[in-house]
C-alpha cells in the first residue's frame, strides 16, 4: 500500500534551525536594502541605458549645490579663497584655481559619481575621488521627467559624456566681479550637446535663492526661459547696432574685426565668463557672443546646448560644428560665434574676414 505524508505531518516534524532563521533573516534584508536603495543610484553597468531626465535632474541639483558653495567660499573673505595658479594661457593670462572652484568640484562630481557610478565626465577641475559621502542629488525633478515624453530619454551611456565647469571666471571671483560668476554641467550624447543647467548665484542676499536656467534640446526649457527668448527677440530686432559681447581679455582685437565686418555701427560689450555671455545672448542684451582665442569645452558646452533648444546656435567661428564627446578632447580650436538670431549672416561675415586673413584665430597650445 502507498503511504502518504500529510503536510501537517511534515511541519509536525521540521524543527526550526537557528542557523537557518538567521540565513533568512540576512537574505531578506539584504534584498530590502538593496530595493530601497535602488533608485538612488544608477546599475553599475557601463554598456547599459541612462535616462536623461534622471541625468539632468541631478545636473540641476548638482549646479545649485555648486552655486551654495561658491558663495559661502566667496563670504568667508579673500584671505580664505587659496589663490593658484595652474597655468599660463597661449596669450600669457594666468590660469587661477581657487578654494571656491576645488569645493563646488567635489560638491558636484562626488554627487554625480553617487548617483551615476559608470557615466563618463570631464570636469576643469581635477581631483582623485574617494569620498563619496553626500547625499544623493535628485533625480526625480517633476518638471524634467514630465518632459520626457516629448523625445528620446534613453541613451546607451557609453555615449554620454558629462562636462563639469564648477566655477566660470575664476578671474572675476577673485576680483570680486560677481555678476559674471556662473556653475555650469552640460551632458553631451555622442559629439551632441543635449541638455545643460547654468547656475547664476546670488552673492548679495544669501536669504534669495540664485538663478537656475536649464534646457533639454527638442524637450523643453526651465520655467520663463521661453517667454524670456520671445522677448529677447522682439529686443534684438529693433536694436539698431550689432551689439557684440566679448572677452574681457581681448575686447579690442574683436573690436577691430567686427568693425572691418559691420562698420561704425557696433558695440561692444566687455564681460567676463562664458556662461554670463552666453545667457546675454539669450536674453537679448545682446546680438552675438564671439571669441576668437583658445577656449575649454567645459566653458562653452552648457551654453550650446541651451542656445540649440530655444532656436540658437553657437559654432567655431567659420561655422564648423563643436564636438563634446570626450574623445574629441577639451580644447576647442578655432573661436566661438553664438548668436540667438541671424548666426548664418555673422557668420558670413567672420567667415569671409578669417579666409582674407583680416581676422586670426588663436589655436589652443595642447598639452
Amino acid at each position: 500500500a502507498k503511504r502518504f505524508v500529510s503536510f501537517a505531518m511534515i511541519r509536525t516534524n521540521i524543527k526550526p534551525s537557528p542557523i537557518g532563521i538567521a540565513i533568512i533573516v540576512f537574505v531578506l534584508v539584504g534584498i530590502s536594502y538593496l530595493y530601497f536603495r535602488g533608485p538612488a543610484r544608477e546599475a553599475k553597468n557601463p554598456h547599459g541605458k541612462i535616462l536623461v531626465s534622471r541625468l539632468l535632474s541631478a545636473a540641476i541639483d548638482l549646479a545649485e549645490r555648486g552655486g551654495r558653495v561658491v558663495v559661502d567660499v566667496r563670504n568667508e573673505g579673500t584671505g580664505n579663497m587659496d589663490e593658484k595658479v595652474k597655468g599660463i594661457t597661449k596669450e600669457g593670462k594666468k590660469e587661477l584655481v581657487t578654494k571656491g572652484d576645488m569645493m563646488s568640484h567635489r560638491a558636484i562630481v562626488r554627487g554625480l559619481l553617487k548617483a551615476f557610478p559608470d557615466v563618463n565626465f570631464v570636469s576643469e577641475e581635477h581631483e582623485v575621488e574617494h569620498e563619496l559621502d553626500v547625499d544623493t542629488p535628485n533625480m526625480n525633478r517633476e518638471e524634467v521627467v514630465s518632459l520626457a515624453g516629448r523625445g528620446p530619454d534613453s541613451v546607451p551611456i557609453s555615449k554620454v559624456s558629462v562636462w563639469i565647469d564648477p566655477l566660470d571666471a575664476t578671474q572675476e571671483y577673485e576680483e570680486n566681479l560677481l555678476q559674471y560668476v556662473t556653475v555650469m554641467i552640460c551632458i553631451a550624447v555622442g559629439d551632441e550637446p543635449v541638455a545643460a543647467v547654468i547656475r547664476e548665484p546670488n552673492f548679495d542676499d544669501k536669504s534669495l535663492p540664485g538663478k537656475t536656467s536649464w534646457a533639454w534640446v527638442g524637450h523643453g526649457t526651465s520655467k520663463g526661459m521661453s517667454e524670456t527668448v520671445k522677448e529677447a527677440k522682439k529686443k534684438l530686432k529693433e536694436n539698431s547696432e550689432m551689439n557684440f559681447i566679448v572677452s574681457r581679455s581681448h575686447a579690442g582685437h574683436v573690436e577691430e574685426s567686427a568693425k572691418q565686418a559691420y562698420g561704425s555701427k557696433i558695440k561692444i560689450t566687455p564681460a567676463g565668463g562664458s556662461g554670463h555671455k552666453v545667457l546675454q545672448v539669450v536674453r537679448g542684451n545682446a546680438d552675438a557672443y564671439v571669441h576668437v582665442t583658445c577656449i575649454k569645452k567645459w566653458d562653452i558646452c552648457a551654453g550650446d546646448a541651451i542656445l540649440r533648444a530655444v532656436g540658437g546656435k553657437m559654432t567655431k567661428l567659420n561655422g564648423d560644428s563643436i564636438l563634446y564627446s570626450t574623445k574629441s578632447g577639451p580644447y576647442n580650436d578655432g573661436g566661438i560665434l553664438a548668436a540667438l538670431e541671424n548666426h548664418g549672416e555673422v557668420e558670413g561675415k567672420f567667415k569671409d574676414l578669417i579666409k582674407s586673413g583680416k581676422i586670426e584665430v588663436s589655436p589652443c597650445k595642447h598639452s
